[in-house]
């Protein structure tokens, strides 16, 4: 699985952002979040390719 997170890192399809606190300690135990640059291939993904008005991820 890992591996295929990298090649859509390299591929520039995903990016990662690490935790972030003022808390030095608890931004060691934070976990990576993973963004899509483009939103489309994230929701051809997921088959959501309803008009915006009735998708209910907005926001």
């Amino acid at each position: 699985m890992h591996y295929y997170i990298d090649l859509l890192e390299k591929s520039f399809v995903l990016f990662s952002l690490g935790g972030f606190s003022r808390n030095l300690r608890k931004e060691v135990y934070k976990s990576q979040k993973y963004y899509f640059y483009d939103l489309g291939i994230r929701n051809s993904l997921i088959a959501n390719l309803n008009p915006i008005h009735l998708r209910n991820d907005i926001g």
